[in-house]
């Protein structure tokens, strides 16, 4: 087991052996870079990114560190074809297919450019399982009026504007849990 922060992230610069050595990295460490990589202080693009990846596949992580490695994922060169095709949107939502962050993530993860008819359904079936456990969100409200007036899915400047899943996540104190 590695516990040195240094010897992993020398490891990553130098584009070796990296995955070796995150799989083989304690748990402290890889807590320590995602923080410092949350604070700026190292490199999201690579170091943060595979070591929060790490911590998830690794198991028993937060809902909100799922989200915030299927956010990552998206703009990072180091992310699989699996992450930026949605794994780790998946398996929050196999966790928590009741979570409005969730919920939220996945309709803002599947706009339906081309015009689907079963994108259309499938937007429909979020927008109500969110109705049927939040009646009064004023968004899923909106959204519903929307598809109830339209042969069209939900449009896609109205998914741009979807509330941000990660916003108000104090994502220090979360992974600092992990740690415990």
């Amino acid at each position: 087991m590695i516990t040195s922060v240094k010897e992993v992230l020398d490891a990553i610069d130098q584009e070796k052996g990296h995955i070796e050595q995150l799989s083989s990295a304690s748990k402290n460490v890889l807590i320590t870079i995602v923080l410092d990589a949350l604070a700026e202080q190292i490199s999201i693009e690579n170091a943060g990114y595979l070591a929060l990846r790490e911590l998830c596949h690794r198991g028993n992580v937060p809902i909100e560190l799922l989200l915030l490695a299927h956010s990552l994922a998206q703009w990072v060169s180091c992310a699989t074809i699996e992450e930026l095709d949605g794994s780790f949107l998946d398996r929050a939502w196999e966790l928590a297919p009741d979570n409005l962050r969730v919920l939220y993530a996945i309709l803002e993860k599947q706009p339906n450019i081309e015009g689907d008819r079963n994108q259309r359904a499938f937007e429909h079936k979020i927008i109500d399982r969110i109705l049927k456990l939040y009646p009064a969100d004023p968004i899923a409200t909106e959204a519903s009026a929307i598809l109830a007036n339209s042969d069209e899915s939900l449009p896609l400047d109205f998914i741009n504007c979807l509330p941000n899943p990660l916003d108000d996540v104090d994502f220090t104190h979360l992974i600092e849990a992990v740690r415990k």
